[in-house]
C-alpha cells in the first residue's frame, strides 16, 4: 500500500521510505495514479540506496518529484527504471525517473529507459555522477517555458559524466541536456561537444 502524507493540499506516496541503508534487489512495479501523488521512494537526507543488476523499478504513474526522489545518496550499480509515466501537477520542474537533489551516481549496468511524460527524465540541483550505463528511448512529450524539459534538466549542481551513453530520446522545447546557469566540469562540455548541443 505504501505510505501517504499530505501537505498544503499535496499528497505524497511512497512505497520505500528511507532514512537508512538499502540495497534494492527485487522489483518495484505499480499502476497507481493520482495527480499530486509525488514518487514512490524516497531517500533522505541520510539515506543510501543501492539498486542492483536485478532490480527493477517499473509502471509507475506519478505526478511530480520522479519515480525516485534522492536527497541522500542514489546509486544505480545495475538495474533498470523504466515505463514510469509523469503528469505534471504543478509548476515544477521535475524528473520522470530521478529527481536528485543529493548524490546520485550510474555505473555500468544500469539503465533509465522507456519512460515518458510532461517534464525531464532526470532532474538535477546536486551531484549528479554517470561512470556508466545508459540513458535511452525516453520521450518529453509535452512542457512548458517555465516548467522546462529536457532529457537530462540542470538549473543547479553538478554533473559529472566519464563513460555511458545518452541517446535516443525525444525532447520538448529543449535540448536532451539542458543545462541553466550552471558552471559546466571538463567532462561535461565534452559531452555536450559530442552531442553538438550549443548553449
Amino acid at each position: 500500500m505504501g505510505i501517504t502524507q499530505c501537505f498544503e493540499g499535496y499528497c505524497y506516496l511512497w512505497y520505500i521510505w528511507n532514512a537508512g541503508t538499502i540495497t534494492f534487489k527485487g522489483s518495484l512495479s505499480t499502476n497507481q495514479t493520482a495527480s499530486n501523488y509525488y514518487g514512490v521512494i524516497y531517500n533522505e537526507t541520510d539515506g543510501n540506496f543501492t539498486m542492483t543488476d536485478s532490480s527493477r523499478i517499473e509502471d509507475i504513474k506519478i505526478g511530480a518529484y520522479g519515480a525516485v526522489y534522492n536527497a541522500g545518496s542514489f546509486i544505480m550499480d545495475g538495474g533498470v527504471i523504466t515505463n514510469t509515466t509523469l503528469n505534471a501537477a504543478s509548476n515544477f520542474q521535475q524528473g520522470m525517473a530521478v529527481y536528485n537533489i543529493g548524490t546520485f551516481t550510474m555505473k555500468d549496468g544500469s539503465s533509465i529507459t522507456g519512460n515518458s511524460g510532461s517534464n525531464s527524465t532526470v532532474y538535477n540541483t546536486g551531484s549528479y555522477y554517470m561512470e556508466g550505463g545508459e540513458i535511452s528511448d525516453n520521450e518529453n512529450s509535452n512542457g512548458t517555458a517555465s516548467l522546462g524539459t529536457g532529457t537530462f534538466y540542470m538549473k543547479s549542481g553538478t554533473f559529472t559524466m566519464t563513460g555511458g551513453s545518452i541517446s535516443g530520446n525525444k525532447t520538448y522545447l529543449l535540448a536532451a541536456v539542458s543545462v541553466l546557469r550552471v558552471a559546466l566540469s571538463q567532462s561535461m562540455e565534452r559531452m555536450l561537444r559530442l552531442l553538438e548541443i550549443r548553449l
